[in-house]
């Protein structure tokens, strides 16, 4: 159900980006079931305090046709003490409805719901050092939810259903935990390839062929599809028609596949080499589909083999490139987002999760944040107010490109 309705929405939003950026409650409702995944993302309100207005008034809301948000703080402009949003929230349009809202920065979070008209107060108290760099640049963000709470849960958990199955590395586990895709996913798989680029995977009767490996030269490109959550969405990110590469390469004569790998369906992650027939076989447990393009005449002559075994011991044992994984699809401040993705959401998110999960954000961002800036050990509130030093945001920083030769800790 997750890759059908993300095909409908993938048209919606193409659609979108040639009027307004970014989806409001009132225009989103049109498109969208409240059951549908990544429903639960809230909408942009606004940004207040810090080089933004004192005040932002918001006439689109689900329960009041007129919010205004007006930012206060004791202390002076060099040093700011408790910061006071105050809501004044008008003209409901039932008796019993109401809005809700998440207030802040990659560092203070808070979600209040408004029943009642008139004005109502929320005041962070105690802030940090960091926390208050943060607000003096980059003010308080604040984002309004589409629905009531039980249709929020529902699109957060069939969000979650698109990436149950295959999610071990046991090939007799059963669906849920062993290696093998679940048929459902498979099927809704290859639909979302077919809606969304137009790739026609049709069943063949021969499932799999006994491949003489000698047809395999050094330097032959091995193309791989998985149909399981992930993959598909780096084919579409990346436009091509593989989720995974890799690379034949002989060793003293003997075949073996080199690759970065990190599914939690394969046994070695990092950079490695696999004795071909070894790496078959993992390839049949995790449902793998493999196709082989060997080099031309032409460029297989060029092909440098010693170079290229030489360059492989290098790099062996790498971690696979979670490190920047994102920063290849998010390169400007806000216009790689969908539309159903406010800008400046996804650091608040990464905030909040880095209280639960410090080593897996550090993996998927910190790190790279701190490459951009120079920095080391850094977490998302220290970086903010990093950035917010030399009049930047987040959202900047995860916009600067990539320099080769940066080296990254962890798996």
């Amino acid at each position: 159900m997750y890759l059908q309705d993300a095909a409908k929405q993938i048209k919606v939003n193409q659609q979108r980006m040639k009027e307004d950026r970014l989806f409001k409650c009132d225009n989103r409702l049109q498109h969208q079931d409240p059951e549908e995944p990544f429903y639960f993302f809230p909408v942009n309100v606004g940004e207040i305090g810090g080089e933004y207005s004192t005040s932002v008034t918001y006439n689109m809301g689900m329960c009041f046709e007129s919010l205004t948000f007006t930012y206060t703080q004791t202390g002076n402009e060099n040093d700011i003490g408790d910061v006071t949003i105050t809501v004044d929230a008008e003209k409901p349009k039932s008796l019993f409805c109401k809005d809700w809202f998440l207030f802040g920065n990659t560092e203070v979070q808070h979600v209040e719901t408004f029943y009642f008209t008139g004005k109502h107060q929320i005041t962070f108290k105690n802030l940090s050092p960091d926390a208050k760099i943060d607000i003096q640049r980059n003010g308080l963000k604040i984002f309004m939810f589409c629905d009531g709470y039980v249709d929020t849960f529902m699109a957060v958990f069939n969000t979650m259903l698109a990436f149950v199955g295959g999610m071990g590395i046991d090939p007799n586990a059963g669906p849920l935990w062993g290696s093998h895709i679940p048929e459902y996913m498979e099927k809704e798989n290859v639909k979302f390839l077919n809606d969304t680029m137009g790739y026609e995977l049709i069943p063949r009767e021969i499932q799999e062929y006994d491949y003489d490996e000698s047809n395999i030269q050094s330097g032959d490109y091995l193309g791989i599809i998985r149909l399981d959550g992930l993959n598909p969405i780096i084919m579409y990110g990346s436009g091509t028609h593989a989720g995974h590469s890799t690379m034949a390469l002989r060793f003293d004569g003997e075949l073996y596949i080199v690759e970065s790998q990190g599914g939690w369906y394969w046994p070695v992650h990092g950079i490695q080499r696999t004795k071909y027939a070894d790496w078959i076989q993992y390839c049949k447990n995790a449902d793998q589909h493999v196709v082989h393009f060997a080099l031309s005449p032409e460029a297989r002559a060029r092909f440098n083999e010693t170079a290229a075994q030489e360059f492989f011991f290098q790099t062996e044992g790498l971690p696979y490139g979670y490190h920047n994984f994102l920063f290849g699809w998010l390169d400007t401040p806000n216009s790689n987002w969908p539309p159903l993705v406010p800008s400046g959401f996804l650091p608040v998110v990464f905030g909040v999760m880095e209280s639960m999960m410090a080593d897996t954000i550090d993996i998927f961002f910190n790190q790279a944040l701190n490459k951009r800036l120079n920095t080391t050990g850094l977490n998302i509130p220290d970086l903010a107010a990093e950035a917010a030093r030399r009049n930047m945001t987040i959202d900047d920083v995860v916009a600067m490109v990539e320099v080769e030769g940066w080296e990254y800790t962890g798996l």
